[in-house]
């Protein structure tokens, strides 16, 4: 039998699979959450569909940043159990969760007051005035949420990923279930309560999802990792094992942010055109997102395999591993793709409720910015997977710099100029957010590339 840094890039494909497939269940169960919360926006009517989609931009790109650097758990225990190290383990699950309540106390009251903000940004008052009842309650759900990640990343880390997409897919249940009632209820107030009752409470309807996933994990990790569970140790080391988990951890959630930071541009881009614009975003980008969730999957499994792999020091195996994943990506996104653009205007259709006003309008402009999606599919999965690859590789820094190149200094002006200074308007805006992501993965790989590039003699020392 061939040794596997000789083998083809397809070699051990089922492994990578047997990993990503329970993720990619899981993630596209997390962003079901926000698509249950979209198609109860859409019952609500336009004023909660613009306002909400408003609200969930920002929790989105506030939430996004701290999981980036709850990420970072999963990265240390990867290569802590590649280098057979289980003391290792324990210090990363301990830091993860100092980081996961000091951030989320953090981010849940950035968040929750975020609205003289999106006034200077020159969104519409009566969105921004719906959008804060929604955050004041949803922000509660962040530190929960963090803690999940962080028990996520000790059970991915150690390629267990048991329970976590039977968790995720009970919380959209659970979610879905609490939804309804307010729907339930908010339509039988008057119609000048009816918007700011039902996004108040579908955010705190978030908030209980979380908390449920976080402490279903907890019990889940307790019964079979509970050797990875302690917080003996001295204090001081405690915060210094923190302090060196951020050094990791930051990078990625930068690099989670400037990438939640071009789609929300892109989204306050679009708030210029109006109500109609916006609902139209929100529809497709929970689309784009869903199908997101899918790279997202396979960039934890090519996290985690990279990582020991690396950590074992066979420099070789964690690049053929890394190709290994974008080649499976690659495949999957020209799927997607496929959907995009043959299917768009259903997918629209489906998530905008029939009461809804200028609902034809709302479908068609989601269609065209499905069309546009279709195009940059296999960008937005391979930088993203390219992304896990290097962060296995503890070349977080590296990820953030492609990164804001990408998203800020290509993608965000280009969506600027393309969509509110050409005629190409709400379509052009996403066409720039394309070009943002193309240029990100052509860096990323290239960057992937060098850094497992083995030499003559041994591999290269792994930093961050």
């Amino acid at each position: 039998m061939r040794r596997p840094e000789a083998a083809s890039v397809w070699f051990g494909t089922g492994d990578t699979l047997r990993l990503a497939v329970p993720l990619m269940a899981a993630q596209v169960a997390v962003v079901a959450l926000g698509l249950v919360d979209t198609i109860t926006f859409g019952r609500l009517g336009m004023g909660a569909l613009a306002g909400g989609g408003l609200g969930t931009a920002v929790f989105s790109l506030v939430h996004i940043m701290c999981v980036g650097v709850l990420a970072a758990v999963g990265n240390e225990v990867a290569f802590a159990r590649g280098a057979q190290d289980p003391a290792g383990i324990r210090r990363a699950v301990r830091s993860g969760m100092i980081v996961a309540l000091g951030l989320g106390l953090l981010a849940g009251g950035l968040t929750a007051f975020s609205a003289p903000l999106l006034l200077v940004l020159d969104q519409s008052p009566g969105a921004v005035a719906h959008a804060s009842h929604y955050l004041r309650l949803a922000a509660l759900g962040i530190v929960p949420s963090l803690i999940f990640t962080c028990l996520r990343g000790l059970t991915v880390g150690l390629a267990k990923p048991g329970p976590i997409t039977a968790i995720t897919v009970a919380a959209v249940a659970i979610k879905a279930l609490l939804n309804a009632v307010v729907v339930g209820v908010a339509l039988d107030l008057p119609p000048d309560r009816r918007t700011d009752f039902g996004l108040a409470w579908c955010g705190f309807a978030s908030t209980l999802t979380y908390l449920f996933m976080a402490g279903a994990l907890w019990l889940s990790c307790r019964r079979r990792l509970a050797e990875y569970l302690t917080w003996l140790g001295h204090g001081g080391r405690l915060f210094r094992d923190a302090g060196e988990l951020l050094r990791l951890g930051i990078p990625i959630g930068i690099t989670y942010g400037v990438e939640a930071g071009l789609f929300t541009g892109v989204a306050l881009i679009i708030g210029r055109f109006g109500e109609v614009a916006l609902a139209a975003h929100q529809i497709a980008n929970q689309c784009v997102y869903i199908a997101f969730m899918l790279a997202v999957g396979l960039s934890y499994a090519a996290s985690v395999r990279a990582g020991q792999a690396a950590g074992s020091g066979n420099l070789a195996e964690a690049r053929r591993l890394s190709r290994q994943a974008i080649m499976i990506g690659l495949v999957m996104m020209t799927g997607t793709a496929c959907l995009f653009m043959v299917f768009g205007a259903s997918l629209a259709a489906a998530l905008v409720g029939p009461g809804v006003a200028e609902r034809d309008d709302i479908v068609a402009l989601a269609a065209g910015f499905l069309s546009v999606a279709a195009f940059f599919q296999w960008a937005d999965g391979t930088q993203n997977i390219a992304m896990g690859a290097l962060r296995g590789l503890k070349h977080a820094r590296s990820t953030m710099v492609a990164g804001t190149l990408g998203y800020w200094v290509v993608g965000l002006p280009a969506a600027w100029l393309l969509g509110g200074a050409t005629l190409w308007g709400p379509i052009g805006a996403w066409c720039g957010l394309g070009l943002g992501l193309y240029a990100t993965a052509a860096m990323l790989v290239a960057r992937l590339e060098m850094v497992t590039l083995p030499t003559a003699a041994t591999p290269r020392t792994i930093t961050a």
